[in-house]
């Protein structure tokens, strides 16, 4: 009922070097407030040019939210709405249900979801109770009431409606993450591995945000094979969503920090046309419909095409991201963009890149759903109250896995632009100050500019300064998903398939007693660890291919294209049909474009199908033996990344 003993608790994350300092953020600000200065400038600039979309869009007249409401949605966000309709219809929860729904969980999750569960149903026996008592004064008439009489009568929940539930065992691995997160902090030559739900060392205020020096993490090898994001199926991240949800709420409940997610405001209007102060889905929906072979375009052009002229002209220019553009030029600019992009008619030829770097933090402030979305927000925030490195980072991975596709997308595209600004000498932007400046353009900005930043003004740059830093650092690490969660969706799915042969348990039985005991026994080629490998774009269709312990993912892939090469045909046929992620290039150009979001024809991944998985395209570096012991009823297929079934 509950994860395997022996299931390797890591986050995929090592330490690459030894920590100069592991200082945290406070939140004390340093005294030395002109370390602020490029934020409060930025926050000027900002105020200089008016209000965001949030301030214009949002709908004041919102609903106020009823007690039991945020629990309600929070199990309904991952995966457990009958639950809450178990508990709106009973004002109870039957135990197994429960044990059965969360068999899957680790105990620090099961825990966060059993204290939400306890909250909703207390909260709807009270709303029970206050709704059938008779209230005194429909019998007796109004009575004054004395100083010391009070006007509620509230209901205390009755402890442990779920505790124990049903005796689910659940293991009791915190002790252990804790030994295997102070060994690897007490030796600064090993490996680190940072463990999901693993608590932090003990917490201690550490320098001032000015000077603190992020230490280097690399990403830890897993046998089953780095797992990024884009590599699992649509639906597979539907459920790391979920488990990362009850995951991060497991974390801020085990640090005690309260972080209330606001109901998400219903906008007025939604721009449909032009470029600023539309949805990035919209703008996404608009270049795959316009692009050839465009429905496999995950970041919209327009934020590409910003990045990409800024990369080739604007990181030798210094203060990029710090000087303003032109604000007439700015200005004509946004214009001709709303009127010309969305037709192609739009180029970045002869334009400045100070006025091109304006723009897009315009762009930015402009979107009617924030980047980091408000949902999520006050989560990002609350991360500084976390006082380990290590802890923030394994957190901020978790907040990346539950953005939007979209949205992570175009962050992904920003953090990699941040990146080469701030290893740009000639632009004189370090990490610290493209931080500082970007922040209050991912983050709510200061409602007021000042000639002085107050204390309140000089933690909030501190905070989101001390965030911006992190995810530009760490950007590589951040989409990455823990090899733990890919785990628990293959269990969801042995589960699943647990559940559906017990139901069929008679049919089964039926059909194995018609079989006659003259059939020859079939062997399966994966019982004598030989697997069929498929790929429909090559002009031999199949392999068998024999594993051995030491044989990887990409070890098959080359094995293939050595014996057998592309069908052009059979990728002509499929790309008119809109099948593949590819084009097939004719010109150098073609393939050297920086504007080509395609996958090139010769970059075939293996993928892993069916099973206790969706389908996961493998790293190059998996070692097969161990995902075809993980998995073995999986298919295999070689094709490109992010390419649909090419049965």
């Amino acid at each position: 009922m509950s994860l395997p003993q022996g299931l390797a608790r890591s986050f995929p994350y090592q330490k690459a070097a030894k920590p100069v300092n592991n200082g945290i953020v406070t939140n004390s600000p340093s005294s030395n407030h002109e370390v602020y200065e490029p934020y409060l400038e930025e926050v000027r600039e900002i105020n200089k040019i008016g209000c965001t979309a949030d301030s214009r869009n949002e709908d004041e007249e919102n609903a106020k939210e009823e007690e039991g409401d945020a629990e309600a949605e929070w199990l309904k966000r991952i995966g457990l709405g009958s639950i809450v309709t178990q508990i709106e219809s009973s004002m109870a929860i039957d135990p197994s249900v429960l044990s059965s729904e969360t068999m899957t969980l680790t105990a620090r999750q099961f825990e966060a979801v059993k204290a939400r569960v306890n909250t909703l149903t207390a909260t709807m026996r009270r709303k029970m109770e206050q709704s059938t008592r008779k209230d005194v004064r429909e019998v007796f008439g109004s009575v004054p009431l004395s100083p010391q009489h009070s006007t509620l009568c509230m209901v205390k929940p009755e402890p442990g409606f779920l505790d124990p539930v049903g005796g689910l065992p659940l293991p009791d691995s915190d002790a252990n993450d804790q030994q295997m997160y102070q060994n690897g902090a007490n030796h600064e030559d090993e490996d680190v591995q940072l463990a999901v739900g693993s608590p932090p060392l003990s917490p201690s205020r550490g320098p001032k945000p000015d000077s603190v020096v992020l230490p280097n993490f690399s990403v830890a090898k897993d046998s089953l094979g780095i797992t990024r994001i884009g590599d699992l199926s649509s639906a597979d991240m539907d459920r790391i969503r979920c488990i990362a949800l009850i995951e991060l709420t497991a974390t801020f409940d085990y640090h005690n920090i309260l972080v209330r997610v606001p109901r998400v405001p219903k906008l007025r209007s939604l721009k449909e046309t032009g470029v600023f102060g539309v949805p990035m889905e919209s703008l996404l929906e608009r270049d795959q419909l316009r692009m050839p072979n465009g429905r496999h375009l995950v970041c919209p052009l327009f934020v590409d095409e910003m990045c990409t002229f800024l990369e080739n002209h604007g990181l030798k220019f210094e203060g990029i991201l710090r000087v303003p553009g032109n604000a007439h030029r700015v200005k004509a600019t946004i214009e001709e963009i709303e009127l010309t992009f969305c037709q192609g008619q739009f180029s970045w030829d002869d334009r400045k890149p100070t006025d091109v770097s304006s723009i897009l933090k315009h762009f930015l402030r402009q979107l009617p759903i924030p980047l980091l979305t408000r949902q999520y927000l006050p989560s990002f925030d609350a991360i500084n109250s976390v006082k380990d490195i290590k802890e923030q980072v394994r957190v901020l991975n978790l907040l990346v896995l539950l953005l939007p596709d979209v949205h992570q997308a175009v962050l992904k595209r920003l953090l990699q632009f941040f990146e080469m600004v701030s290893q740009s000498d000639a632009n004189k932007m370090d990490l610290s100050n493209v931080a500082m400046v970007m922040a209050p353009n991912l983050f709510f900005a200061l409602s007021k500019a000042s000639s002085k930043l107050s204390l309140d003004d000089v933690c909030q740059a501190a905070r989101s300064s001390h965030l911006t830093k992190l995810l530009i650092k760490y950007h590589n690490l951040l989409w990455t998903i823990p090899g733990e969660m890919v785990n628990q969706v293959r269990y969801l799915y042995e589960a699943e398939m647990g559940a559906k042969k017990a139901k069929n348990i008679k049919e089964v039985k039926k059909m194995l007693g018609r079989r006659s005991k003259s059939n020859p026994v079939i062997v399966r080629e994966d019982s004598c660890n030989i697997i069929r490998v498929r790929a429909p774009l090559f002009m031999r269709v199949s392999m068998a291919v024999g594993l051995s312990e030491n044989i990887t993912a990409g070890d098959i892939v080359t094995k293939f294209q050595k014996k057998s090469s592309l069908n052009e045909d059979a990728i002509r046929r499929r790309t008119s049909q809109n099948l593949t992620g590819f084009i097939v290039p004719t010109t150098p150009d073609e393939l050297d474009s920086p504007h080509e979001t395609q996958e090139k024809v010769d970059e075939q991944f293996l993928h892993e199908v069916g099973g206790n998985i969706g389908e996961r395209c493998l790293h190059p570096e998996t070692q097969l033996m161990a995902v075809h012991r993980a998995n073995p009823t999986a298919h295999w297929v070689i094709k490109p990344r992010n390419c649909p079934d090419l049965s």
